[in-house]
């Protein structure tokens, strides 16, 4: 705690993280102030060995809080809910438990469309052995292997036909649920609309809105969550300019590789 009684949180984090996003968002509704130190993921600031003495597995975000550290997303968001909500936001119910579950697959599908519409071109630009070091920097086996994948074939690898997959089973699912409550919550909107929201935001930036171009259902819930104050706090006012522009000419160079992800 600081001086004057207030928490000392500490959040390691990225401006255009979607988990990154995730917290912040419940920062902003918890109303906490908090410390953030940016890390640029491009340059790979999240494999540097004094991040990864923090975070093993060189990602973001990382929560400090009064010194304990909580790593993975959802966990902070946990740690965050039961030690500073009040009220019945002090609890995390069953079924945003589910929907915290969800953004766990969602991500790895928003991970992949970025890395094969955003990310490829940049890599494979670099010399051989600059991308080989930068491939062993991934701790994780699994991630190193779905990176060199996409490297390699692009939108033909695996891993975008199980990402477009499991977008359209989950836009199909956050439909149905906002057509009979308007969160995902329930009435309230919780960590639920929190854990979820950066990740349909994410895939708009990467010009992917087909997914739910007919869910009204849907798109009156994107609305809504993009009118609270939060999410401009902690999304909105974050992405700048230079990243807007990097999305969208890395979509204008993969539009016919978009188009065919929705021809069948």
């Amino acid at each position: 705690m600081t001086e004057s009684g207030a928490p000392d949180l500490i959040l390691y984090h990225s401006p255009t993280s979607v988990c990154s996003a995730k917290v912040r968002l419940l920062l902003a509704e918890l109303e906490l102030d908090w410390q953030g130190r940016k890390l640029d993921l491009a340059k790979g600031d999240q494999f540097q060995p004094d991040y990864l003495a923090i975070n093993a597995n060189g990602v973001v975000p990382t929560l400090i809080d009064d010194g304990r550290v909580v790593t993975e997303s959802n966990d902070i968001m946990r740690h965050l809910v039961h030690r500073y909500g009040r009220g019945s936001a002090k609890r995390i119910s069953e079924n945003d438990e589910g929907w915290l579950s969800q953004s766990l697959a969602l991500h790895d599908a928003v991970n992949t469309f970025t890395q094969v519409i955003v990310n490829r071109a940049r890599l494979r630009a670099l010399p051989a052995e600059e991308l080989e070091q930068r491939i062993a920097l991934v701790p994780d086996p699994n991630r190193a292997a779905k990176m060199r994948c996409i490297l390699e074939e692009g939108f033909e690898a695996a891993a975008v036909s199980r990402a477009r997959d499991c977008v359209s089973r989950l836009v199909g699912e956050i439909d149905l649920e906002t057509g009979s409550h308007r969160w995902l919550g329930g009435d309230r909107y919780t960590v639920a609309d929190m854990a979820i929201l950066p990740h349909i935001n994410r895939l708009e930036l990467l010009g992917l809105e087909q997914f739910w171009r007919a869910k009204k259902n849907l798109l009156a819930w994107l609305l809504a969550a993009r009118d609270r104050p939060s999410f401009n706090k902690a999304v909105g006012s974050l992405i700048s300019a230079k990243a807007i522009t990097k999305y969208a000419t890395a979509i204008s160079d993969a539009k016919a590789d978009i188009e065919a992800l929705f021809a069948d």
